[in-house]
């Protein structure tokens, strides 16, 4: 029996006579049945991209509501006897709080990117981001493994044909 992949998201076929992919919906167009083609790099490589982008997306979100969180809490302080050392502090952290929230927001871009294989720099930045946001964001530790992990899918030899071949 002869298996059989999507074009545009590499799933594998079960069924020979479909005529729309179960994962992404596209049409499956099979050019001459007798010939047993095997997937594309890009049709391979999608699916291994897809967690570590979802890991990266939910990771920086979570990351952006806190953000939002905190800058609330700071704005409407539960002391309201607060020093000048204080309001020093609240005004760095919620500076700091501010200028997170794009570079997060940035993050969750280069995931989806990550997931259509398009923009490898702005994919390695992402993964990059979400490391050093795990070392001083709001999920320590769980932002570094996901954005390693993410590395290291996209290093691959394979991943990045994958991107050179979609650039074309």
């Amino acid at each position: 029996m002869t298996t059989k992949y999507c074009q545009n998201c590499g799933n594998q076929l079960l069924d020979v006579d479909i005529k729309f992919c179960s994962s992404c919906g596209s049409k499956i167009v099979i050019p001459n049945p007798q010939v047993n083609e095997a997937p594309s790099s890009v049709a391979v490589t999608k699916p291994k991209l897809k967690f570590p982008a979802i890991a990266i997306i939910v990771n920086a979100g979570i990351g952006i509501i806190l953000c939002l969180f905190l800058l609330n809490l700071m704005k409407n302080p539960p002391n309201q006897n607060i020093n000048d050392t204080g309001r020093l502090w609240l005004a760095i952290g919620n500076t700091l709080y501010i200028l997170l929230l794009p570079v997060l927001a940035f993050s969750i871009y280069g995931a989806f990117q990550m997931m259509n294989t398009r923009k490898y720099g702005i994919t390695i930045a992402s993964a990059i981001i979400t490391i050093l946001s795990g070392i001083t964001g709001p999920l320590p530790w769980i932002g570094i493994a996901i954005g390693i992990w993410a590395l290291i899918v996209l290093l691959k030899s394979e991943t990045k044909a994958a991107f050179e071949s979609n650039q074309k």
